[in-house]
């Protein structure tokens, strides 16, 4: 009954969401995709498979709806909505096509290649004016700042919390019971050991410190650079360092590589004229080659993460269209029922290209080459000092998807997309308004 409850309230946030098609329908969705997981983590004793698999499923049926609905709105397609339909068309046949033996292992993969494009859809139908970017933003660093809240919380408590909640039921279910420590009976992802000793990370309401570290660094980005967030400059002293503490306090080093990176580059073109531009970059890029290189070395798993690239492009002669979906990567080896890894998954863009070959290179190579290309002009307005900001965020989530498979998951990467598709639809609307005035 309690799961049923739960389902039809989260059902009804949907509804809302659905019915408003706007600003508000991408905060109910920030606020699914956060506390999805703690309220999973608490009602999973009283779920089956079935009812926790739907309750999953809600939210991308309202991405779907939302998208659908505002085609309704606005018929006329720009040019990268259609390209991210027929990208997003062309993995669902490979998958048809080029399927593995394991449906569920098919059904993941396919879900995680698609997100780019869905949510860039999602950002371009749904935002309408740059008040609305703005809203979004100050919502998502609030939602932000309550995680980095909780997430110091949950560290005081420690693992009996989760424990006590129910994070075994709810394991059980997410099928990551070969994941939990022996002693603490958590994820073990809630560990880091890069720094030669165990180390308890922060999970905050997402139970995941990987994906809360890049949302933290996106936040921390925002929270430094973007004008008009903050009422004062103490509110913004107050949370640039919360931020910068919750981001550390997650040891997540794609987090941390794309707000070093984004730091850097934003930074250098704010103080380009004072001619500390190279200064900065030359510094930062010191400071990233000596985490990388520490991050890769073989006393850490980072060795792990460059080779899911590495190995998937060097058999990418053998097979130039891929092995198929759902055969390469995580995801294809956690739900296909396999035993061995073809090639190692610890890298969305090298799965990708062990799962679709020259296709994948072609799809996600048009993808960021047309969003940078888009952002870059956008940042060069003034109403648009957002779109410098996305511009680099997405830039260093790339880069982090080169070595990171979680780099790209639903809960991970949706905000960096739907700030991408927004900025540059507001961006075509604000630019034709222009043009209209001017004649």
């Amino acid at each position: 009954m309690i799961s049923v409850v739960v389902i039809a309230i989260w059902g009804l946030l949907a509804l809302f969401g659905l019915k408003k098609h706007n600003v508000i329908s991408i905060k109910i969705l920030m606020f699914m995709i956060v506390m999805q997981n703690f309220i999973l983590i608490i009602v999973s004793k009283y779920m089956n498979q079935t009812t926790y698999n739907f309750f999953i499923l809600e939210k991308e049926i309202y991405v779907c709806l939302l998208i659908v609905i505002g085609y309704i709105k606005r018929p006329k397609i720009k040019k990268i909505e259609l390209g991210c339909f027929s990208c997003i068309l062309i993995i669902v046949l490979y998958a048809i096509f080029n399927p593995t033996d394991s449906l569920f292992g098919t059904l993941a993969s396919v879900r995680q290649l698609y997100l780019p494009f869905l949510f860039v859809l999602l950002g371009t139908t749904v935002f309408k004016t740059v008040k609305d970017i703005e809203e979004c933003i100050r919502f998502f660093l609030k939602m932000m700042f309550l995680c980095a809240l909780f997430g110091w919380v949950e560290m005081i408590l420690g693992d009996a919390f989760w424990i006590n909640l129910g994070y075994s039921e709810y394991a059980k279910l997410k099928s990551i019971e070969s994941g939990l420590t022996m002693d603490t009976g958590i994820s073990g992802a809630f560990y880091s050991y890069d720094l030669g000793v165990r180390i308890r990370r922060m999970g905050s309401f997402l139970a995941e410190p990987v994906i809360l570290g890049q949302l933290m660094a996106m936040a921390l980005v925002i929270s430094i650079f973007q004008k008009g967030v903050y009422k004062n400059k103490f509110h913004k002293i107050i949370s640039v360092i919360i931020y910068t503490v919750a981001l550390a306090c997650t040891l997540a080093k794609g987090g941390i590589i794309i707000a070093l990176f984004s730091f850097s580059f934003i930074l250098g073109k704010i103080w380009k004229e004072r001619g500390l531009s190279i200064i900065l970059k030359i510094t930062f890029w010191i400071v990233l080659i000596m985490g990388i290189a520490y991050a890769f070395s073989s006393e850490t798993n980072g060795v792990t993460h460059i080779n899911g690239l590495i190995d998937n492009i060097k058999y990418l002669p053998s097979y130039p269209l891929g092995r198929g979906i759902g055969s390469v990567g995580n995801l294809g080896y956690n739900y296909g029922g396999r035993e061995v890894l073809l090639a190692n998954g610890e890298s969305f863009i090298g799965a990708a290209i062990g799962q679709m070959g020259v296709v994948a290179i072609v799809i996600y190579g048009w993808l960021y080459m047309y969003l940078f290309k888009t952002l870059r002009r956008c940042s060069k307005f003034e109403l648009f000092g957002v779109g410098n900001i996305v511009l680099w965020l997405n830039i260093g989530l790339f880069l982090t998807s080169l070595i990171n498979n979680t780099a790209i998951s639903f809960t991970s990467c949706f905000i960096y997309y739907i700030l991408a598709g927004a900025v540059f639809i507001v961006f075509a609307r604000e630019s034709y308004s222009r043009n209209i005035n001017s004649m």
